[in-house]
């Protein structure tokens, strides 16, 4: 008898594919930013590691919510059909305090390892070392002179950046470290934490390095990203692919829409665009061409927009630059290849073209989905949704491995539950083992060894306060010889600023300040009060002051940008 099968159509194969591999073992990767929740989940097909399925819940707050109830809502829906049963969660951890590093230490056993490592990064952390949360991988083995030494990546994030990424997964019964439960989620807001175990924490610029690691980047290439966030900016540099340099720039999205409410003279008078108005004009034109001047709403021309969103691109270029001179004069980098951008950033229209001609450099907007396998290509649906995508695909990347900003007691309890549940099944095999051999030589070695052991470590800590004193003498001696009096000349340049006159940069080299700053000239007055500025600098601790150089620049309001060289006696 012949049989008849009735074909499915190829979306409904599609869906049926991707229930068929959720419901197998994945990652998901989660992304909390300021205005939406996004989810990437990936699982194995066909031998490669595939994006299987992803989601963009937006967070709209109700009047009278709190930011987390909020936050929590989206978090329930983007959450609400996933199988939990055999998925792996890794979230973002991106706010502004959070920072990577990378160290180079000696080579050292394990357990006295983490004790170099918290000794090291709390010179280079923005906050106490007692309030923060750090891990660190081991990434290379190097020889330096025929010593063996470690390049070591550190992440640190403060504790209470990781309680409030863990209070929107975790029970209000349950408690799993001290102080985990944000106390802003009041009884009024009625939607409950997800009982949701977190196996892993993974700061931003991890999360790019796996996305980066995916594409084929050139040997020896070394690529710079951007990553414009609502509230901070990050810019990494990545050498083959292995990050080298990460550092927080204070410019955001929102500066540059604040920007565009600033107050405008014309021909029919004062003009100032409301917040959701300047959005919209950000969105809509970006960085415009001063070639095209043309009127937007009747309200404001393009060229004007220029105007005033100039001053703020111009900022963000400088501090890519110094980023730059920081990364090759301090850290020996070496020349920087290229610039791509991700996140809100990428979707600045004119910004790639701006930042190349500041930078003297190619500046591209990233593809997050370049060489990703795809379960299909409607998985995405647009590039805007791509780079809200990226961060939580380059969690989803991180295979469980390396850095993991999970608080100790968090993964310690993980631990026991793996324990608990492997403990009978090798129980039996162990026991039979042991019997087939003679047990009690082996223990009397044990024994020997275990009382050695505890003799050495004695003898260890014994030289710990000598090594100890040796460190701090060696340190009093270079603060002794040290000629740059940091305290006292920053205190004088401070004294001697104005209140129309704020400072773009500081270098010194062998006791020869190099100041470069901005003075408002809107009053006629810029070059009184830079004269002033460099005659009270003489009258202090400075010698030998010099004007490099001056420049008027009028963008909506005039400037008079400067550089000055002095002498600290």
């Amino acid at each position: 008898m012949k049989r008849f099968f009735r074909k499915e159509d190829p979306e409904t194969e599609k869906l049926k594919l991707r229930q068929r591999l959720s419901y197998g073992p994945s990652i998901v990767g989660i992304d909390i930013s300021s205005s939406s929740v996004n989810l990437a989940q990936m699982a194995y097909f066909k031998g490669k590691l595939t994006l299987i399925r992803t989601r963009i819940v937006n967070i709209i707050k109700k009047s009278e919510e709190s930011d987390e109830a909020a936050t929590m809502r989206a978090l329930n829906i983007a959450l609400e059909d996933f199988n939990r049963r055999n998925i792996k969660y890794v979230c973002v951890v991106n706010c502004p305090q959070t920072c990577v590093r990378k160290i180079v230490t000696p080579s050292m056993p394990p357990e006295d390892l983490r004790g170099a490592v918290s000794l090291e990064v709390k010179r280079s952390i923005p906050f106490a070392l007692s309030d923060a949360i750090l891990d660190y991988d081991v990434i290379e083995k190097i020889d330096k002179g025929g010593v063996e030494k470690w390049n070591i990546v550190v992440a640190a994030s403060p504790k209470a950046a990781i309680e409030k990424i863990l209070s929107y997964f975790t029970p209000k019964k349950s408690k799993p470290f001290s102080g985990s439960i944000n106390k802003n989620f009041e009884a009024k807001d009625t939607i409950e934490p997800l009982d949701i175990k977190i196996s892993a924490l993974l700061p931003l610029s991890l999360c790019l390095e796996n996305v980066i690691k995916k594409s084929k980047l050139k040997i020896d290439e070394t690529l710079v990203t951007i990553e414009m966030g609502t509230v901070v900016t990050e810019l990494n540099i990545y050498m083959n692919a292995k990050l080298q340099f990460s550092r927080k720039i204070p410019f955001s999205g929102q500066q540059i829409t604040k920007s565009l409410t600033g107050a405008l003279m014309t021909d029919r008078g004062k003009v100032e665009l409301t917040l959701e108005e300047a959005e919209r004009v950000k969105k809509e034109y970006g960085i415009p061409d001063i070639k095209e001047n043309k009127m937007v709403d009747g309200k404001i021309t393009t060229n004007q927009i220029l105007s005033l969103i100039r001053p703020k691109v111009e900022q963000l270029a400088r501090e890519i630059e110094r980023s730059f001179d920081f990364y090759q004069e301090e850290m020996h980098g070496g020349k920087v290849d290229r610039v791509v951008l991700f996140g809100g950033g990428a979707q600045l229209k004119g910004l790639p073209e701006f930042l190349s001609k500041e930078l003297g450099m190619e500046v591209s907007v990233g593809n997050p989905l370049v060489d990703i396998e795809l379960i299909s290509n409607d998985i995405v649906e647009c590039e805007a949704d791509a780079h809200k995508l990226v961060l939580a695909i380059g969690a989803a990347l991180s295979g469980m491995k390396g850095i993991n900003l999970l608080p100790k007691k968090v993964k310690d309890n993980k631990k026991d539950v793996y324990t608990k549940s492997n403990v009978l099944q090798k129980v039996g095999v162990v026991l039979a083992a042991l019997m087939g051999i003679t047990l009690i030589p082996l223990l009397l070695r044990v024994h020997h060894f275990q009382n050695e052991y505890a003799k050495a470590k004695q003898d260890l800590n014994g030289l710990v306060p000598e090594l100890k004193a040796i460190e701090e003498g060696l340190l009093l001696n270079q603060i002794a010889s040290a000629k740059n009096y940091w305290d006292e000349s920053l205190k004088e340049i401070s004294n001697v600023v104005s209140s129309d006159m704020y400072l773009e940069g500081i270098q010194v080299k062998e006791n020869v300040f190099n100041i470069r700053g901005v003075i408002d000239n809107s009053n006629r007055s810029g070059d009184t009060l830079l004269s002033k500025f460099m005659l009270d600098l003489e009258k202090g601790v400075f010698k030998n002051v010099k004007l490099v150089r001056t420049e008027k620049k009028t963008f909506g309001v005039e400037n008079i940008t400067f550089e000055v060289t002095c002498k600290l006696e």
